[in-house]
């Protein structure tokens, strides 16, 4: 039987005079990530002058990936984000990615 884990990796560029903004609205969206129960990890990493992060996410399956993209935190996240224009250039996010253990 293969393997039903879905892995996300995803990394954004934050515009430096939107950095303010996006951090607390980014930790709001990742406090929701967080009680998704078929989220087996999520986790981000920072480049040192907070502009560049990546994401790694991973999924029980592919209804997990959905159940996540149709949560409330994740369409409040996308209304946030794009109104406020955080990126300096478009996210780069994979969704087709398996665990390797």
């Amino acid at each position: 039987m293969s393997d039903p884990r879905v892995v996300v990796i995803a990394k954004v560029v934050v515009k430096p005079e939107k950095l303010a903004t996006f951090e607390p609205a980014w930790a709001e969206f990742m406090a929701g990530v967080k009680t998704e129960p078929n989220c087996i990890y999520f986790n981000v990493a920072v480049s040192q002058d907070r502009l560049t992060y990546w994401m790694y996410e991973e999924y029980k399956n592919q209804t997990g990936l959905d159940e996540h993209e149709s949560s409330d935190h994740y369409r409040k996240w996308n209304v946030t984000a794009g109104g406020a224009s955080f990126f300096a250039e478009a996210p780069d996010v994979t969704k087709t990615w398996k665990p390797y253990f």
